[in-house]
């Protein structure tokens, strides 16, 4: 059943999709738990488009896109701010 959701785009409506296509005695209760935070995790793994101003979408929203961090330092270098410690 979980092979149904190849191809189902993660956004708006992902988990109405999802439910329609594994729910109830289709797949399993725990496991479609464990979908509901995949969509958050998708979003902020995929290289995001920078704000208006260049700055990056998901900076210091979280450990791995702090501005301090090796995700900024790489990929958005004039962005980069060395931590204090």
């Amino acid at each position: 059943a979980f092979q149904s959701l190849v191809g189902v785009r993660i956004g708006p409506g992902w988990m109405k999709a999802v439910r329609s296509r594994i729910g109830s005695v289709e797949g399993c209760t725990h496991l479609f738990e464990l979908l509901r935070p995949i969509a958050t995790t998708a979003y902020q793994t995929i290289h995001p488009p920078p704000d208006s101003d260049g700055r990056p979408m998901l900076m210091n929203s979280c450990h791995g896109w702090r501005a301090g961090g090796e995700a900024i330092a790489t990929l958005y270098p004039e962005w980069f701010r060395p931590e204090q410690g």
